[in-house]
């Protein structure tokens, strides 16, 4: 097959932007603010989704740092869309039913229209510090807007006219992807004492559907978030975009349930001793960065000083997770495995912690150096921790016949670019992570054909780091590495009675996708659009060139590619070694994604039969007890306390019979699985 390979690249622009105006300091802002303003609108059940009513409450935080003190309830309604007859509904609940607010308030249940919500409760609020919740609240403040124009700043999407009045602020959303958007107040306002033009504060806004994605890694529907923290959710209605009493009921419950999450969510998120305000959590790794931060790490991009080539090598030689499927259409008997938190153990095999807590990185030419060590290197090197701790080099290659990942577009009607493994031909030569290399000369037993090399090693200890604690665990930066504190953590938790089985489901959870996420954001970058025909250099491997672009990539404050490509090149070194040792008892796998691999296995072992692309009518097929032998030999490489992680390779609880039907591309399991009971190799194996 020939195609295009697509290259990745760091970017510089050569137009320095203008100065940005110094903002006037203002104090600290406290993490969780005293007060909040909870809402929900409703709407039609059209295409237009107007709204029709909304329940809200206003609340203050207790002695505990929970938002139950209740200081006004009540709904608010857009008088233009309702009709008569929905506002007498909405009137005489209002009327009937009770505010819960504290028993020093007024229980009287407020009724307000659209424009007397947002001048009476929701400015005064938002401009002086309230936390603005909602469940979906990109919607929510849709909703309430009188009107949508596009933001007139560059890298803003969307500006929401909420009162046509002079002095009224705006609300700017601007997304990020499908879970993230991020919000502020935009506009002058007028001092009611001196009448002077004053600045509108940025305001505070919190997702609680964000804030759960952060925590737990999981898009939650609200009835969802309710049940996975085991409290009291939506009532069972199916919303008609009418105003009821049923609906007026419905609607209320989602206002106790939006509350009662983000008490939880509190919870849950004030264990962690970071310096990070709930509106600004906006993934699982803003709370890793958070962690760093709260440790003193200084980001890569600060002191690291890495020139632009070498940034443009490491960006070149970055690919994701390795997907593939190697059998299709054709259903086949297999053990499923699993690397435990493949990334983190990657770094904790390249001990890449020092990298991070480093002073600089020394890069320096290993050419030589790197041909002996790849010239030698075995797949029971590949089971040799120290081995690990050689291998953070980058290799000029000269592609031919070697097994390596490439970018390029595998569907020949053309279309979207994706990662695979493969046997590329390239007459430039391209930069790889060592990994990949060894990786390769395993699987082929010949070694890749090395024009440079560069060697990259941390030098001394940066200044300011300090310890912290992660699960009631102290932990100092200087010592220890805090990767494979945060996996033995979760490993230890599942076990630690002194949690509830909810804390404990949570808490492990968020710290396993919290040292997961410390990978991405080593590459992470954002589009960003700028003026027409800037100027910008472009740097990959051996090639740099200027051009013009109107969208450009801002870089992460950890972004460091260095880093990210070691770290995921790993990665496909341990599957290929994984892949070494099935081939090596004879056996073959079905796929493989990122971390696990679906070894062709059955109770006995020996032929099955398959009618796959090439022709064969049988493969030879592992026994149950041979994937535990496997499973056994990756014990060497686990640097884990064994009392809390005993294998880094699991088997699956379960043995499965596999239909694949398309190619899997990055991490997309085109599978369908059809589970047996009967047939479990862990009892087996027990």
């Amino acid at each position: 097959m020939n195609g295009t390979i697509v290259l990745r690249a760091h970017t510089e622009l050569l137009e320095k932007s203008k100065k940005p105006k110094r903002r006037k300091q203002h104090k600290a802002e406290p993490k969780w603010p005293p007060c909040a303003l909870v809402l929900d609108p409703e709407t039609r059940t059209d295409e237009k989704q107007n709204l029709t009513f909304g329940p809200y409450r206003v609340v203050f935080a207790d002695e505990n740092g929970q938002y139950t003190d209740v200081r006004q309830e009540g709904f608010f309604y857009d008088p233009n869309e309702l009709s008569p007859r929905e506002i007498d509904e909405l009137t005489k609940f209002s009327k009937r039913e009770k505010a819960e607010t504290a028993h020093d308030v007024s229980k009287d249940l407020r009724m307000l229209t659209r424009e007397e919500f947002l001048k009476q409760i929701f400015f005064p609020l938002a401009v002086n510090g309230a936390l603005i919740v909602g469940f979906n609240l990109p919607f929510d403040i849709s909703r309430l807007a009188a009107d949508a124009r596009e933001a007139r700043r560059l890298n803003d999407d969307w500006s929401f006219v909420m009162l046509d009045e002079p002095f009224c602020p705006r609300i700017v959303v601007t997304r990020k992807d499908g879970k993230i958007a991020f919000f502020r107040l935009s506009g002058v306002g007028r001092d009611p004492k001196t009448g002077k033009k004053i600045r509108i504060p940025r305001g505070r806004f919190l997702d609680v559907r964000t804030l759960a994605w952060a925590l737990r890694n999981v898009t939650y529907s609200l009835n969802g978030l309710c049940k996975a923290l085991r409290i009291p959710g939506k009532l069972e209605h199916k919303p008609t975009g009418k105003v009821t009493r049923a609906e007026i009921t419905y609607a209320r419950q989602d206002i106790r349930a939006t509350l009662g999450c983000l008490n939880a969510l509190r919870a849950e998120f004030d264990r962690y001793p970071i310096d990070l305000r709930p509106d600004h959590a906006f993934s699982p790794a803003s709370i890793a960065k958070a962690y760093f931060k709260t440790m003193g790490l200084v980001p890569p991009l600060q002191k690291f000083r890495l020139s632009p080539r070498i940034q443009g090598i490491a960006a070149q030689a970055f690919y994701g997770g390795r997907a593939e499927c190697r059998i299709r259409h054709t259903g086949l008997p297999v053990v499923h495995t699993d690397f435990k938190s493949e990334y983190p153990t990657v770094i904790i095999l390249m001990g890449l912690w020092r990298f991070l807590t480093a002073k600089r990185l020394r890069i320096e030419r290993a050419t030589q150096d790197v041909r002996d060590l790849l010239g030698k290197a075995t797949a029971d090197n590949a089971f040799d921790p120290k081995f690990w701790r050689e291998i953070t080099c980058f290799a000029l290659v000269q592609p031919d016949g070697d097994v390596l990942p490439i970018r390029t577009e595998y569907n020949s009607d053309g279309g979207e670019n994706n990662v695979g493994v493969n046997i590329p031909t390239s007459e430039k030569p391209i930069w790889y992570a060592l990994p990949d290399l060894i990786a390769s000369k395993i699987l082929t037993g010949k070694a890749p054909k090395i024009i440079s090399a560069l060697h990259v090693a941390p030098e001394r200890e940066q200044a300011g780091l300090q310890s912290t604690s992660l699960g009631g665990t102290q932990f100092d930066p200087r010592t220890g590495d805090f990767y494979k504190l945060v996996i033995e953590t979760r490993e230890r938790l599942k076990r630690d009675k002194r949690f509830s089985e909810a804390e404990r489901e949570a808490l492990g959870y968020f710290l396993k996708i919290m040292a997961n996420a410390g990978y991405g954001i080593f590459i992470e970058t954002t589009p960003k659009r700028v003026a027409a025909g800037t100027k910008l250099k472009v740097f990959s491997g051996e090639t740099s060139f200027t051009t013009t672009s109107n969208v450009v990539e801002d870089k992460g404050p950890w972004y460091c590619p260095v880093l990210a490509s070691l770290i995921t090149s790993g990665g496909r070194l341990l599957l290929s070694t994984l892949e070494c040792a099935v081939k090596e008892k004879g056996g073959s796998h079905v796929f493989a994604d990122t971390d696990s691999m679906a070894i062709v296995a059955t109770a006995e072992g020996g032929p099955v039969s398959c009618t796959a692309a090439d022709g064969e009518n049988a493969i030879q097929a592992l026994s149950w007890p041979e994937v535990p032998e496997i499973a056994a030999r990756f014990n060497s490489l686990n640097l884990y306390d064994h009392d809390a992680v005993p294998h880094i390779l699991k088997i699956e609880d379960v043995n499965c019979r596999v239909q694949l039907h398309t190619m899997a591309m990055r991490r997309e399991k085109a599978t369908n699985f059809f589970c047996n009971p009967e047939n479990n190799p862990c009892a087996q194996s027990a």
